[in-house]
Formats: structure tokens, sequence, C-alpha cells
């Protein structure tokens, strides 16, 4: 957290709050009693939306001189709290191209995040790796990642990331990123609303479009996502139908 803080002081983030109403989707939810994490429709969303705007693709390269890298897909970075040696702990690891994923599969990938032995995970393991080392050798690596290559920073640090207030009706009142777009979602509220804060990095997306991604991103979560969810869902079966498909007899 150290290392995230000294370079996200370094971006130039501008964030927003506001709510976004996804009933129908809350109510897809509720009908397929799906199991799947917010964390994980909110990571295929953001992609299929960055899909349509490549600005949501791209970050800022300070070197050699200042210029703009666009990904060729989104790449969503996750935050999980784990347990590292008896204290509660932030890891990150990435999910490359979410937009190109199936729900399950991305829900799959998230479950490892927050019950696989941490060795298992390769973003877990660097950045364990990576924190070992010292000061200036560490910073060394970050830098390299998040301003030597642009193909390096979208597929290390992600081209968005994701993450929840822990609290109801709570917020951040200050974050800081080294990303594009950091989005920060809150609790569901029975009418559908819930909390999202966003912060972009003011050189590559216009405070204007911060907004106009939220639209975006309510629209593609009570339609695309809530479609896929109800894909899904079992047939219903018609009256006097078994599991099976073979007709009940009417009794006498």
């Amino acid at each position: 957290m150290r290392d995230i803080v000294h370079f996200g002081m370094k971006s130039h983030a501008v964030g927003g709050n506001g709510v976004m109403n996804i009933a129908p989707l809350a109510e897809v939810l509720r009908l397929t009693r799906s199991p799947i994490d917010r964390t994980v429709l909110l990571a295929k969303a953001l992609g299929l939306v960055a899909r349509d705007r490549p600005e949501m693709r791209q970050c800022y390269m300070p070197l050699p001189v200042g210029h703009l890298y666009q990904h060729p897909n989104s790449v969503a970075t996750i935050a999980v709290e784990r347990d590292w040696q008896g204290e509660p702990a932030v890891f990150l690891d990435q999910i490359e191209a979410p937009e190109d994923r199936s729900l399950a599969e991305i829900d799959a990938l998230y479950r490892a995040m927050q019950r696989a032995p941490l060795e298992s995970i390769a973003g877990f393991r660097r950045l364990i790796r990576i924190t070992r080392m010292p000061l200036a050798i560490r910073r060394g690596f970050w830098r390299l990642g998040l301003y030597g290559s642009g193909d390096l920073h979208s597929r290390y640090f992600g081209t968005f990331s994701i993450a929840a207030t822990p609290e109801p009706r709570t917020e951040y009142m200050q974050m800081t990123t080294p990303l594009t777009i950091s989005v920060i979602y809150g609790f569901l509220e029975p009418n559908g609303d819930m909390p999202l804060q966003i912060l972009v990095d003011h050189r590559v997306i216009d405070g204007m479009n911060l907004f106009r991604i939220a639209r975006e991103l309510e629209t593609a979560l009570n339609d695309r996502i809530a479609g896929e969810l109800l894909q899904g869902m079992p047939a219903p079966r018609t009256p006097g139908e078994t599991r099976s498909g073979t007709a009940v007899a009417e009794e006498a």
C-alpha cells in the first residue's frame, strides 16, 4: 500500500460520487438466486463499456515523452483482503479481458483470489516477492511497470480497478490511484440504488466523460449483465412435467 500511495500521488486523479439504480439487475439476482458477487458483475460491465470507449483502455505514459498508450482490451485489477502472517492485508490481482469472459469464469477467478492459497495466485506471488525487495529496487520495478511500457502498465497494474466500501452508509472521502479508472461501489439498497465512486486520470479522461461512463455502466448492468444471468437460468417446467421431462399422470 505504501508503494500504491507513493505512485498514486503522482497521478492527476479527479473523482465523482453518485448513485446508480440497478433495480432490474437486482430483480434478476433475486430470481436466479445467483451467488455471483457484484465485483464480478462490475468487472464485466466495465469491460463491456470500455470496449466502446477507447479512453477507458488508455493510460498516460510520461516516458520518454508524455503520450497515451491504448491497450487492446481491458484488464481488471481487483482488491481482496486476505490474512497475511496473522494480520489482514490487501492483495491485488488482474483479470484480463473480462468483457470476453463469462460471468461464471470471472466468478471462479475471483473466488480463487478470496480462498485459494496465497502462493497459488500469480499476482499475489508477485506482490510478495517485490515487496520483500529493498525500497530503491522495489520502486525501480514499479517505475518500469508504470512508466516504462504501456503493455506492462496494463498487464500488471490493469486498465481499471474495483473495490467495495466495507460498511453500509459509508464512503471514502479521499482516494489515490495510479490507474486511469478506479471504481468503488457501496451497498445495494432495497430499491436498487447503489452508491458509486469513480476516480479517473484527468490527463486521459475528461470530467464530463466520467459521468457518461457511470450512466453507460448502469445500462450495461441492467441490460447485458442481467441478460447473461437470465440465460443461465433453467427453463421453467410446464405443468405436469417432471425434471426429466416425463409427464406426470394425473391421479384418478
